[in-house]
């Protein structure tokens, strides 16, 4: 039998700092009017929303680089839309948004004390939500 190699070791850590910022592109968001469907009778999340609350989890996850901010925190969130063509309430995102930096920027939700949405300029080339997570107090 041939020698057996050992699995690398992955550091599983994260490293607590005051403030992160995460940039969501267009295609991730999905409205939490969108989140649930009816099946048989019976409430479940909509394929669409848990692709895109994955899609936004793994982006949040690389961008925050096993940092994490702790204890009590503030959400600054600003939505850059693609085209002001169609009426959007902004704060329909909100789920998603907390519940995709869960595990990536902070550890709950339960820790947010603070949330403000902006609706930024429009922004053709490169429409996003920028979140802004910092500790506070």
């Amino acid at each position: 039998m041939g020698a057996r190699t050992a699995e690398p070791h992955v550091n599983q850590s994260t490293d607590a700092c005051d403030r992160l910022t995460v940039s969501l592109p267009w295609p991730v968001l999905v409205s939490d009017n969108e989140k649930y469907g009816v099946i048989g009778g019976r409430m479940i999340l909509t394929s669409k929303y848990r692709k895109a609350k994955d899609s936004a989890h793994q982006l949040a996850q690389f961008q925050c680089l096993r940092k994490r901010v702790n204890g009590r925190i503030r959400i600054t969130a600003t939505v850059y839309e693609p085209d002001r063509d169609k009426a959007r309430d902004i704060s329909n995102w909100e789920k998603l948004t907390h519940d995709s930096l869960i595990d990536a920027a902070y550890e709950d939700d339960s820790q947010i004390d603070d949330v403000h949405w902006i609706r930024g300029p429009v922004d053709r080339a490169r429409p996003r939500l920028d979140i802004v997570i910092e500790r506070i107090g």
